[in-house]
């Protein structure tokens, strides 16, 4: 059976982006899936375009792209119906004069890397061009071309005077004919608008000469070509428009400015007649016209930088309705109305440049009209940017012990497909790229753990509810009713924890008694205690109504999914399923004005809330109760009906920002807070520790070579004897220990959140990873070479016997995995008979030289690499943020990442945050600590390092885990093996898992600063492998055993501490070593890899025995319960069953033809690491 794991938190969120400036004219247009996308003339002169190109947003210099050259003066952008654009530019020529690019019929999916080259005209010699005005109308009746129209500057002027003149396009001729222009010469040209009336078509120019401005209309093409006339001009206008008037089929002219004017042909062909005037007082600076039959919208921008709309019928254009939409400050300019059509909705853009220079979207939901805004953005592979909104977590989950196919439902978790809807229409990302939620529902494939991670801004705490309800296995067509399966997951409310914690308001006290998690008051500092406790009323009814709210929906829910399920049994319509229809939302009828409202808060005369009856269908038999909030801005009165959770957490919202908290304060009282404080300590705390184990490390690794040696015979005999004690336990007591055991043991609230999982999504799809760059220290030569050819020499004479045992052994264990006998404890120990405890061992024994060798090289090269500088997206500021410009290096890296979730979970679990390490650990502190247990002068200081030694240890492991997976991905990726024809579409997860939001340019090259073998520039895939060594380092010093070891324990045991942490130690050190090697010896990466795979074998064996034989020693001597060694051997199975799936991941990643062999192993080790990771969290917490 699957189920459905999720989790949301209000929170300010990083992704790797830059906003879009304004630049000096843009234009907004649909790209090839109708989404909004934006061409833009920089102040640098290049002209930029803005367009998802595979679900990531990229920023294109389309004039380089195009073969345009020189700067930019001017463009402008017509698109058609059928989406086609044409494209005209002009560029400074360098000599007073501009070249004319014509760009003809490109559609949208031709605009970022394959411009046709026949669609381009070009021109050179025109008079330098200072703005371009293109046409819908054409030059002849069959419209080959738009009509362009041209303003200039005469070369034989040398005043400021600007002049008009069109562009003729015949094939492949450009020409500015200037026997058509204004009938004066004015100072500046404002703005145009094309018209046709009975004398035919023309042009309406706005201009200003003498400080007084004017319009002016004259034919172009008609029976009275040239046909001019001045009409009245309205006092202040600053912009004109036109639409066609659908009785008369006449172009009817707009001005706005200071009033708000209509011109009808008889009247603008006219000197002498006024227009009429449909609102005034309205400061209009710039508008734009949307027209549908008889309906009509003016958009438009005011002189304050505000935007509204005006909405009226053609034949009653003074009986219209104002909408605000964004409040003064917010919008310099605006864009025309972009229109989506999607199945059964009408989405709505616009973009306004703000004051700041960027541009917003604007966005409306068409099923409940309320507008949002966000911030339009492109990748970077540098720069983050904050998203304060919400961030949701959704993954799929297997029960085994209910599923009919066991085997095939472990394998098709990962990757597989899943339906997501919402209530209402949000942009958003989901795991890294750009997509759009909505009620019609659509298809999404998670990323190898199953999950989807969607992130998207909201200006306030609300949200629309989201659901799943069909899931389809990975190697399925999303849809086919064959491999779909209904899902029984209630929605999902991000805000639910929000308002939740609202539950304890009851009163105005406990409003101004409020705090953030930093100490800090929420309410602003003038708040009265009458305002907070008609707040306090407020907040308490939306609280108590969102329940009958999320009542009602369940009920909805529930009917849509037998619906659904009836769809399916019946094979009606072969099973699509239905569109979702459980949020009928009651459309508020002042919706559309929350974003103004929301932005006026200071201009509040009144307000009130209260529950009222409504009328909720259309002959009037049903009633029922929803929250009504009235708000008077001076004259104007909005009443909105707050009857649904989005609309609801959107009244919470604003009561709040009335007393003067905003967003940013609400998400420090109510949401989740990143204390950087606090975690740049845990940092400190680890580098610290880190470095002190190093230089202890140093002095100390010599005594543990004399000690390996001697204890391997003896070990081989205690091996044994574990086995045998734990085989004769009655198997009633042991119990049987099924993946469905774990899963139940496993489900951790805090392992599945938002917050403990936020390095992972960084590390996969936030560029972290992808888009990092090192910079090794400067420095010579290595000098190894000699060493590191004798340790290949050695490591050869065994490597035949490496190879027949990791073929058979992982072979026999990926059986047992596929075939779920493992769920059974003495089924995998009956794997280890004693003739195989021989050969394992002896084989260890025979390679202890050459892993001694590799560990002493490799511990000093450790020291070296941490001092790798390191620039990635989002963490690199962060990191230069909190520490005020400290370069990054490959410890820091590491220490950041292990720090974010280890904080989390030490205060998640223990209620307090890490003790600060620095200052207090040294190598010296260090030694003590572990050859005695107390450091002098600091008592406290053993149980502090205690205390956070596990959750660095599960942290490690966890984000470890990930770049492993990701190193072998990229190999994969980068071996030129991109088949789609696999069982197990690996290449599509390396597509989705190397994602990153708005996916930049994936690069992973390293600078060559000095000379290093381990960033070869051979193998740009090494710097997985550096990470890998930077992790695994980290938790090799916090797991470094102590010699104080209670009398309790036998001297094999402590041994065996010590064999389990050396093992780890060869490990890490072999990462090095075998890239090394293969930089001395050319030898392509797959085979070192291959080399790393079967040292892993070597030591991860014999590591699961010691680890076994160590548990079952303290179940035995020191009474531990059954529960408890149940939970440490499935661990122990588990790890080795990880290491077992990265040896195949590893050994198939580029060989062709074994892309499931791939898959299945990248499966275990991910699924695997996961479990044990949890077990041990629940270890922790039961200790």
């Amino acid at each position: 059976m699957i189920t459905i794991k999720q989790d949301s938190e209000l929170m300010t969120n990083y992704i790797p982006a830059n906003p879009v400036p304004a630049g000096n004219r843009f234009v907004a247009i649909k790209d090839a899936h109708s989404r909004p996308a934006c061409f833009s003339l920089s102040s640098d002169k290049k002209l930029n375009l803005i367009i998802q190109s595979d679900d990531a947003a990229i920023l294109v210099d389309f004039g380089e792209l195009a073969g345009i050259y020189g700067n930019v003066q001017a463009f402008d952008v017509q698109q058609s119906s059928n989406s086609d654009l044409n494209i005209c530019v002009a560029a400074d020529e360098g000599d007073g004069t501009s070249s004319f690019w014509f760009l003809n019929k490109i559609h949208p999916r031709n605009l970022t890397d394959n411009v046709p080259k026949d669609n381009i005209v070009k021109g050179n010699g025109l008079p330098s061009i200072h703005h371009l005005f293109m046409s819908n109308f054409g030059t002849d009746g069959s419209s080959p071309t738009p009509l362009v129209f041209a303003a200039f500057q005469p070369t034989d002027r040398i005043t400021s005077e600007q002049q008009l003149g069109f562009i003729n396009i015949v094939g492949s001729t450009i020409k500015l004919d200037t026997s058509w222009s204004l009938s004066t010469n004015p100072d500046k040209i404002i703005d145009i608008a094309f018209g046709t009336c009975d004398l035919g078509d023309g042009l309406f120019v706005l201009y200003e000469v003498a400080g007084k401005r004017k319009i002016q209309f004259k034919i172009f093409k008609g029976d009275d070509d040239g046909f001019v006339v001045e009409p009245k001009c309205p006092p202040g206008v600053r912009g004109i428009a036109t639409f066609m008037d659908p009785e008369l089929n006449e172009s009817v002219l707009i001005t706005g400015g200071d009033v708000l004017s209509s011109h009808s042909s008889d009247q603008y062909l006219s000197t002498r007649k006024e227009g009429d005037i449909i609102a005034s007082s309205m400061n209009i600076k710039d508008l734009h016209i949307a027209q549908a039959g008889g309906e009509l919208i003016i958009w438009y921008a005011t002189v304050a930088s505000s935007v509204h709309y005006y909405a009226c019928k053609t034949s009653a254009l003074s009986k219209g309705a104002v909408t605000p939409l964004l409040p003064k400050g917010r919008a310099v300019r605006i864009s025309p109305l972009l229109v989506s059509h999607g199945s059964r909705k009408v989405t709505s853009y616009v973009l306004a440049a703000g004051g700041t220079g960027n541009l917003t979207l604007l966005q409306q939901d068409p099923a409940s009209k309320i507008w949002q805004s966000y911030p339009f953005y492109h990748a970077s592979a540098t720069n983050m940017t904050e998203v304060k909104g919400y961030t949701l977590r959704i993954q799929a989950v297997s029960d085994l012990a209910a599923s009919d196919d066991k085997g095939k439902e472990r394998t098709l978790i990962p990757n597989c497909w899943l339906k997501l809807y919402s209530s209402g229409t949000i942009r958003c990302l989901i795991n890294g790229l750009e997509a759009e939620l909505s009620r019609d529902g659509s298809w999404f494939r998670t990323d190898m753990d199953g999950t989807l991670h969607v992130i998207f801004e909201t200006s306030d705490a609300s949200c629309h509810k989201i659901f799943v309800d069909c899931f389809c296995a990975g190697n399925s067509v999303p849809g086919n009713p064959n491999d779909l399966r209904i899902l029984s997951t209630p929605p999902l409310n991000p805000s639910a924890k929000v308002v939740a914690k609202l539950s304890n308001i009851k009163s105005g006290d406990d409003l101004l008694a409020a705090r953030t998690q930093k100490g800090e008051r929420v309410l602003g500092p003038n708040v009265s205690k009458a305002d907070a406790d008609k707040a306090a009323n407020a907040i308490s009814m939306l609280v108590g109504h969102l329940d009958k709210v999320d009542v009602r929906d369940m009920r909805k829910f529930s009917t849509h999914m037998s619906s659904l399920r009836m769809a399916q049994k019946t094979n009606f319509l072969t099973f699509q399923p239905l569109t979702l229809s459980i949020w009928d939302d009651i459309i508020d009828a002042g919706s559309e004005a929350w974003n103004w409202v929301k932005d006026r808060v200071d201009d509040v005369i009144d307000w009130t809330c209260d529950v009222v009856n409504r009328v909720i269908d259309a002959v009037g038999d049903v009633i029922q109760k929803v929250v009504q909030m009235t708000i008077k801005l001076g004259n104007e009165v909005y009443t909105f009906v707050l009857d649904t959770a989005t609309t609801i957490a959107t009244g919470v919202s604003w009561v709040f920002e009335k007393l003067g908290a905003g967003l940013d304060k609400l998400i420090e009282y109510l949401g989740f807070l990143f204390e950087w404080d606090d975690i740049l300590t845990t940092t400190d705390s680890l580098v610290t520790v880190l470095n002190a184990g190093l230089d202890y490390g140093q002095l100390k690794v010599r005594d543990l070579e004399k000690e390996a040696k001697s204890w391997i015979g003896e070990a081989k005999t205690e091996m044994k004897n574990a086995l045998a004690r734990i085989r004769s336990q009655n198997q009633e007591e042991l119990g049987q220990v099924s993946t469905s055991d774990v899963s139940a043991k496993n489900d951790n609230p805090m392992k599945d959140s938002v917050a403990y999982n936020w390095v992972g999504y960084q590390i996969q799809h936030g560029g972290v990873v992808t888009n990092a760059v090192v910079t090794p220290p400067a420095g010579g030569e290595d000098t190894n070479d000699e060493l590191l050819a004798e340790i290949w020499d050695e490591f050869k004479s065994e490597f035949k016997v490496a190879e027949n045992f990791l073929k058979n052994l992982s072979g026999d264990f990926m059986d047992l995995i596929k075939s779920n006998t493992w769920d059974d404890v003495t089924n995998v120990l009956g794997k280890f008979t004693d003739d195989l405890i021989d050969l394992i061992m002896d084989t260890f024994g025979n390679a202890t030289g050459v892993i001694l060798k590799i560990v002493r090289l490799g511990i000093g090269t450790v020291k070296s690499l941490g001092n790798f500088e390191i620039e990635c997206p989002i963490i690199t500021q962060l990191w230069k943020l909190a520490t005020k410009g400290r370069p990054l290096t490959l410890f820091n890296f590491c220490a950041l990442l292990i720090s974010i979730p280890t904080t989390i979970l030490m205060k998640a679990v223990t209620g307090n945050k890490p003790a600060a390490l620095k200052g207090r650990v040294t190598g010296s502190t260090f030694g003590q600590f572990l050859e005695k247990g107390t450091v002098d002068g600091d008592s406290s200081l053993p149980g502090d390092i205690r205390a956070l030694a596990t959750p660095v240890m599960i942290s490690t492991l966890f984000i470890s885990s990930r770049v492993t997976m990701l190193g072998i991905m990229w190999d994969y990726a980068s071996g030129g093996f991109e088949s789609f024809s696999m069982k197990l579409p690996a290449a599509n997860i390396v597509k989705l898992s190397l994602a990153s939001p708005i996916r930049p340019t994936l690069r992973l090259a390293p600078k060559a600063i000095g000379v290093s073998r381990f960033l070869s520039e051979k193998a740009k895939g090494n710097f997985f492998d550096l990470l890998s060594v930077g992790f695994e380092t980290f938790g090799l010093i916090w797991t470094w055993p102590p010699r104080h070891m209670n009398a309790k324990y036998m001297q094999w045991v402590d041994l065996f501490r010590w064999g389990i942490w050396f093992v780890d130690l060869t490990n890490d050190a072999a990462v090095i070593i075998t890239r090394a090697i293969g930089a001395v010896t050319n030898l392509p990466r797959h085979v070192t890899k291959l080399w790393r795979g079967i040292i892993t074998l070597f030591t991860t064996v014999p590591k699961f025995l010691m680890e076994l034989a160590v548990r079952i020693n303290d179940y035995v001597v020191l009474s531990e319960t059954t529960p408890a060694l149940v939970r440490h051997i499935t661990e122990a199975i588990l790890d080795l069953a990880a290491d077992l799936g990265f040896v195949v991941a590893a050994s198939t990643d580029h060989v062709k033809g074994f892309e499931e062999f791939l898959t299945a192993g990248l499966i275990v080790f991910g699924s695997c690491t996961v479990l044990s990771s949890g077990l041990k969290l629940i270890d922790w917490k039961l200790s």
